[in-house]
């Protein structure tokens, strides 16, 4: 489900420094789903464009590329406005993946 390889590389296998990444990502990334859902349910597609091109790179962070084409889609048709319903789909899916991550994450690490 998730990787840490990429947190190791960058931090030179700091143990430390990969805990506080995970707490992090734990406790921001509810904080920015709920932003991005509420942006989508404004129809505000511009924001929701924003919000989702800033939060690809922290999923890459934790090795969760499982969601990249559904990130670029989004991106694509947020940032044009386009399928409405198939954008609403495809945040579903990847706030479904995404919590679970964080379930999973929390669950191993016993944050």
């Amino acid at each position: 489900m998730y990787s840490l390889e990429y947190l190791k590389e960058i931090s030179g296998g700091d143990e430390k420094f990969i805990d506080e990444m995970l707490h992090d990502f734990v406790n921001d990334v509810p904080e920015v789903l709920e932003e991005i859902g509420r942006y989508e349910k404004e129809g505000a597609w511009d924001q929701v464009y924003s919000s989702v091109h800033k939060f690809a790179p922290t999923l890459a962070f934790v090795g969760l590329h499982s969601t990249d084409p559904e990130i670029d889609r989004i991106e694509y048709l947020a940032k044009n406005s386009l399928q409405v319903d198939e954008i609403r789909a495809l945040l579903e899916k990847v706030f479904s993946v995404v919590n679970d991550t964080i379930d999973q994450i929390k669950k191993d690490f016993n944050l």
